[in-house]
């Protein structure tokens, strides 16, 4: 379907070439003047796949034109974008690219934005020049130019501007937009980041002094999370996990703050909040119960209950997370399912969800309802992950009430579906316990099976499943075994590890007390069945070969055993103990390392005359009448080895456990992993302390209140806060002033400015924040020139 897509996108997009060009001919011939919207959509479709010489790019950037200048611009990104190893050609352009990093258009400075984030790490002594022009336009009077600028610099990956940059964020923190100061959470991350990479220090270390890097941006971005624009929030909160994930200390007074912008947070930012709620509930309050709750953790339950159907699945799941985790008694009240059955549509959401849903039916968090069973039927042409996980849910959701609705379904698939889908398919059935009735269905279904099935692998599944029935139940299902057996003698086509699934069964059926008829008819034809298997030993597989071994070893211990308990002498002349000998003599000379370590541990257990007649060879034929004559001695070794047999019931004839489950397959680490928290609580003692630094007060940025006149005169409020954060510098501080590039490297006194090591960071991809940046409302920039001139 993708393959599809991507071909009728090549159509049209080389049909709407074809119709640019011929309209533009026939308008051209008869001089027909266009529109300009139209005109624009001809000439782009004209100059999408133009292109340009070195000296026209060089021609076009120099030029007065912002038109000209855009055109080489344009034909720069795409080259950067598209064309592999185009780094050394561009560099060449890099400084008639900055030389128009003062232009007045804003598309201009947008393109020149990209170009100089992608290369400035590699010509740092150009990129510098541009500093100065980048801090001019961080006093622009549109703050798209103002959030633009102070996103290129923190782009920048020259250590050398550092102060630069904690200058412009201290300075772009309070501004008057929201877009900018979400701008400057943003460049809080990556002057951090930038820093740490340089100076090679741990973040712990350095908060203490407030001179540092690290210090300052702390400080920082505990102004923004006390922003009451919820912009300005998300963009904080997304900093705070990002460089200062587990810094308690900045939530502490702003938590019921925080809960109580949740809803209007950025998606990404409410799964940042949620999730940190659910670790922050279990380590700093207490634990919740249905009678009693802490406040802040009421305030959060509300305001969950609201985005029960967001729209966002990573919300959804983060909220289930937060309810099995901190409040499970209320799970019943959050409806799980109409929740995570609607994202079932992406593929890639999909998945995720199915496995939430996975996780939750295996801790009986969840139930779904007969009408929502259709949703989890696998659907053609569907990714095999999700197929998969869709039949695990229905074999998880089977009942009494569901059962033939399901197994029909499954049927289908088993009819339909691919090989790999089926398989999944009788994986799953085998760890299903069900009652005597349905597993008597499925027991069924495999029989009729394996007759008609061709793939081997299928084959031996099925012969799994009815392995595990008849080991679950062995007297209840003797016409199981019985059917297995007739196969394993007339069908010559079964698999290796079906053949040996049966023969393992057969030796542990041999283990058993008879009750009935049946069971009774079976055990006196084990001893011709194993004559049938003994004939083509040397063609078996090494897995046939063990489980014959196996059968018989148990067959004779078992006749070994009840002549001793009887105390009778035992019969040399019994067909098992000639069938046990001689695969003994096959097996100890056999190819198999394996095998062969086998044969000799059982010959050392049990009386035999292949390892107590040092005259037998892998080619000498054993004869049984030898050894009542001139070998006797050998028969003599047998009965002193008949004192030692009980060690071989141990070994043999214990009943072997039925397995709990066999391989699924399905893979759910990563959703485990997330729903999984801290294991540690809170700490009873430290209750209070934690109260006390809930209730601490701090000073909320509330710029809105500058833009109207009502609020003019009111002050600043302080919510929750005996210790107010003060966005002013310190006094010791020197007065900030822009500055030129000559100014600063003046200021540093040192010949090796543009020293230091690059970044070790891969080049990060600006043009997606310049677009958002650029899509901002003109009104705000009203709303900021008439702050200006306010102020």
């Amino acid at each position: 379907m993708a393959e599809l897509g991507k071909n009728i996108g090549v159509l049209l997009e080389n049909a709407t070439k074809n119709l640019s060009s011929t309209v533009n001919e026939a308008i051209q011939s008869k001089n027909v003047k266009l529109p300009s919207g139209l005109n624009a959509f001809l000439s782009n479709g004209r100059a999408q796949n133009q292109e340009l010489t070195s000296s026209q790019v060089i021609e076009g950037l120099n030029s007065s034109s912002d038109k000209e200048i855009q055109t080489s611009l344009k034909y720069l990104v795409r080259l950067m974008t598209t064309k592999q190893n185009s780094d050394p050609e561009l560099l060449q352009y890099f400084p008639h690219v900055i030389k128009n990093i003062t232009s007045n258009n804003l598309r201009t400075k947008r393109l020149v934005y990209i170009i100089l984030l992608r290369y400035n790490h590699m010509q740092q002594d150009i990129a510098l020049l541009s500093i100065n022009a980048i801090q001019k336009s961080l006093t622009d009077k549109n703050c798209i130019n103002r959030a633009l600028a102070i996103r290129t610099l923190s782009g920048i990956r020259i250590p050398a501007i550092l102060p630069i940059l904690v200058l412009s964020i201290k300075r772009t923190i309070s501004d008057s937009s929201p877009l900018v100061r979400s701008a400057t959470a943003v460049a809080i991350t990556k002057c951090f980041l930038l820093d740490v990479s340089f100076n090679k220090h741990h973040a712990a270390s350095t908060l203490k002094d407030e001179s540092t890097v690290p210090a300052q941006m702390y400080n920082f971005l505990a102004i923004l999370l006390s922003d009451a624009d919820p912009r300005v929030l998300s963009s904080a909160l997304n900093c705070f996990y990002t460089i200062f994930p587990g810094y308690m200390d900045l939530i502490h007074p702003r938590f019921a703050f925080l809960v109580s912008k949740l809803t209007e947070l950025e998606d990404y930012s409410k799964v940042i909040l949620i999730d940190l709620a659910t670790d922050y509930a279990r380590l700093y309050l207490p634990k919740p119960t249905e009678d009693s709750m802490a406040a802040e953790l009421t305030l959060l339950d509300s305001k969950l209950r609201s985005l029960i159907y967001s729209s966002s699945a990573n919300v959804v799941l983060a909220l289930v997370r937060f309810y099995v985790n901190v409040l499970p008694f209320k799970l019943d009240e959050i409806p799980l399912a109409k929740m995570l059955v609607k994202f079932l549509g992406d593929d890639e959401v999909t998945l995720y969800v199915l496995k939430e849903i996975v996780y939750l039916l295996d801790h009986e968090l969840v139930k779904f309802s007969n009408s929502q069973l259709s949703y989890y039927v696998p659907l053609p042409n569907e990714p095999f992950k999700i197929s998969e996980l869709k039949v695990y849910i229905l074999v998880k959701l089977l009942n009494t009430q569901n059962f033939d609705q399901i197994f029909t379904e499954l049927v289908f698939l088993l009819n339909t579906g691919s090989t790999q889908l089926k398989l999944a398919v009788v994986r799953l059935l085998n760890q299903y316990r069900g009652t005597a009735e349905q597993k008597a269905k499925i027991g069924q279904l495999y029989l009729s099976r394996l007759d008609s099935e061709n793939e081997e692998l299928l084959v031996a599944e099925y012969v799994t499943g009815l392995r595990i029935m008849v080991q679950n139940d062995l007297f209840g299902n003797i016409d199981v075994l019985i059917k297995l057996t007739g196969k394993l003698v007339n069908e010559r086509e079964l698999t290796p590890v079906a053949r040996a699934s049966i023969i393992w069964l057969v030796g542990e059926f041999s283990n058993q007390q008879y009750h009935d008829d049946k069971s009774v008819a079976l055990a006196n034809f084990l001893p011709d069945l194993m004559r049938i298997l003994v004939r083509d030993f040397r063609k078996q597989e090494y897995l046939v070969k063990v489980e014959i071994l196996t059968a018989l070893t148990k067959l004779v211990s078992k006749e070994l055993y009840g002549s001793k308990q009887q105390g009778e002498e035992y019969n040399y002349e019994s067909l098992i103990w000639k069938l046990f000998n001689f695969v003994l003599q096959l097996t100890k000379y056999d190819s198999n390392v394996d095998l062969r370590d086998r044969s000799r541990m059982i010959g050392s257990i049990l009386p035999n005359v292949v390892y107590l007649d040092q005259d037998l060879t892998a080619t000498t034929a054993i004869e049984f009448q030898q050894y009542y004559g001139q070998k006797a001695y050998v028969l003599e070794k047998c009965a002193e080895k008949l004192n030692e047999v009980e060690l071989s019931i141990l070994l043999f004839q214990t009943s072997k456990p039925a397995p709990i489950s066999t391989d699924s397959s399905v893979n759910n680490s990563n959703i485990n992993k997330y729903n999984q928290v801290t294991p540690q609580e809170l700490n009873s003692e430290l209750l209070e302390y934690y109260n006390e630094l809930r209730a601490q007060e701090f000073q909320l940025k509330d710029y809105n209140q500058h833009k109207s006149i009502s609020h003019a005169a009111k002050p600043p409020p302080v919510v929750n806060s005996a210790t107010t954060i003060n966005i002013e510098p310190r006094q010791s501080a020197r007065k900030y002033k822009l500055q030129t590039l000559d100014d600063f490297l003046k200021e540093k006194g040192t010949l090796n400015v543009f020293g230091g090591s690059e970044d070790e960071s891969g080049p990060e991809d600006e043009e997606d924040e310049a677009d958002e940046l650029a899509t901002a409302d003109d009104d705000e920039d009203a709303r900021d020139s008439e702050f200006e001139k306010s102020s």
